[in-house]
């Protein structure tokens, strides 16, 4: 029983994972610069 209730979250989650996936390729023009905006804000901080 338990591992049926795992196997669903598992596969919910993979789900998820791909239309996520999905809409990150869509918008990555907005989020490549996005990430890459705040690894240099972090750095700076850092250091």
């Amino acid at each position: 029983m338990g591992r049926s209730i795992r196997f669903k979250i598992h596969l919910a989650l993979i789900t998820w994972n791909n239309s996520t996936l999905d809409s990150v390729e869509r918008n990555q023009k907005q989020v490549v610069p996005l990430f890459a905006n705040s690894e240099k804000f972090f750095h700076e901080k850092i250091d």
